[in-house]
């Protein structure tokens, strides 16, 4: 059979089919374009797993050693936290003796994060990701040291708090008091204390004077600040000191930062300070370093420390420590583009595999170009089985031979016409179609003479 015998405006049923022939194109696009995205989406969900499996994500439980109680460090580590808390990451902290013990304990594999001081011997499998406070000397005594006077001749002779074994405090007294003459170092007995001990000695007399190397909000210097009965010296002379260590720089307490009425302190307040370095484990996930870099920052932007201006925190000094190439990076360009609008571990995952996308795209580019001419060979695929399909029934309506075969033929030839309409037909191909639909719905007609005879 042929559409030269049976014309489409010839047979009025032939528009209403090709009606719902059109009904359904845009089904039928819809269904083909599904195809094609699954050609997209099965490299990207390969990719993705890829990405799980090789690629670890970033812990959501972190080791941070948090020093001594009451100390700078420790008031440090509780702001991370409740920031790293915001985040969904859990801190466990891990009790320490100081900045040294740190970095101990982050090179032993114990905390995966502490906060060091700059100037420390280095140590293996430790990386800094820059320093983040000013961690100043703070030297308060009894009236039995004379202020007025220089620091040698008033500590001559007295029991001096150097702070305790193996802590940051006793690092930096011990630099500050070997500048003085010796004949007064042998003079001076040096105690050994903890922040707590250190803080009770000195209540009570039992000794002259402590050293305490802590950030302004710590609760040990803000006890002894508001203590009536000591003093803060005043290290006038602390910036040929400072000079004298790279690690060290002179800073000013303004007066009255403490107390407005009557001003605590009476006057400006020299000292000299270290600063206190961020320190992670080499291993760290990334994107966990970028965490703790953006909380760094965020950090020094709501600093109330009166020794810190604006932009002085976090900073890439020179502490000694290896600095790992995402430190470097942040302190190049800044946090990755994505950081913005992702979650941190996508945003530095797609920042650390782009290399890895531009590839994939690469490859399946000509992929995409091909997709037109694959939706057009296989809808000649299709087309060739329908008109088989097509000469198949009519093969069987010639075998046919009672009521029963032919309402079964009879439901075959719908399924074929559903089968049509649901078709894609690219670009050219309608008259084709209308051809075949034509011979369905001939045959159908056929079928139904039979069945009245």
């Amino acid at each position: 059979m042929s559409a030269d015998n049976h014309p489409r405006q010839e047979n009025p049923r032939i528009g209403r089919y090709l009606g719902n022939a059109v009904r359904h194109e845009v089904m039928a696009t819809l269904w083909v374009m599904r195809r094609e995205w699954v050609l997209w989406l099965v490299p990207l969900a390969v990719l993705l797993v890829l990405a799980f499996l090789l690629l670890p994500f970033p812990p959501d439980t972190l080791r941070i050693a948090r020093g001594q109680p009451d100390s700078g460090i420790e008031a440090m580590a509780r702001r991370y936290a409740a920031e790293l808390a915001l985040r969904g990451v859990k801190v466990e902290f891990v009790d320490s003796q100081g900045a040294p013990d740190n970095l101990r304990l982050v090179s032993e594999d114990r905390a995966e994060v502490g906060f060091s001081q700059a100037g420390l011997p280095p140590v293996k499998e430790v990386e800094s990701l820059g320093s983040v406070a000013y961690q100043p000397l703070w030297l308060f005594h009894r009236p039995s040291v004379v202020s007025g006077e220089s620091l040698g001749t008033a500590l001559r002779g007295k029991r001096v708090a150097i702070g305790s074994s193996g802590s940051g405090t006793q690092l930096m007294a011990r630099r500050l008091m070997e500048h003085l003459a010796p004949e007064v170092r042998q003079s001076i007995e040096t105690v050994p204390l903890s922040n707590a001990e250190m803080v009770a000695a000195l209540q009570s007399g039992a000794v002259d004077a402590g050293f305490l190397a802590s950030s302004y909000e710590a609760g040990h210097v803000q006890s002894l600040l508001r203590n009536r009965g000591l003093g803060l010296w005043n290290f006038s002379h602390m910036d040929g000191h400072a000079r004298l260590e790279p690690n060290i720089y002179p800073v000013v307490m303004p007066s009255g930062t403490a107390m407005l009425e009557p001003p605590l302190p009476a006057q400006d307040i020299h000292m000299v300070a270290g600063t206190m370095t961020l320190v992670v484990r080499p291993e760290l996930h990334s994107a966990t370093k970028y965490l703790l870099l953006d909380i760094s920052r965020r950090l020094a932007a709501e600093e109330l420390d009166p020794f810190t201006e604006p932009g002085d925190f976090p900073v890439l000094a020179r502490d000694g420590l290896e600095h790992g190439k995402v430190a470097r990076r942040y302190y190049e360009s800044g946090l990755p583009t994505a950081w913005n609008y992702l979650p941190y571990w996508l945003a530095t995952l797609i920042d650390s595999a782009w290399l890895g996308l531009l590839a994939l795209l690469g490859l399946l580019f000509p992929l995409f170009k091909s997709l037109p001419n694959n939706r057009s060979l296989y809808y000649s695929a299709l087309e060739s089985e329908r008109y088989h399909d097509l000469l198949e029934l009519e093969a069987a309506l010639s075998r046919a031979r009672g009521r029963s075969d032919l309402l079964a033929l009879l439901k075959r030839v719908h399924a074929l016409q559903e089968r049509l309409r649901s078709m894609w037909l690219p670009q050219g191909a309608k008259q084709k179609f209308g051809t075949l639909l034509t011979a369905s719905m001939e045959l159908e007609a056929k079928i139904r003479e039979a069945l009245r005879r």
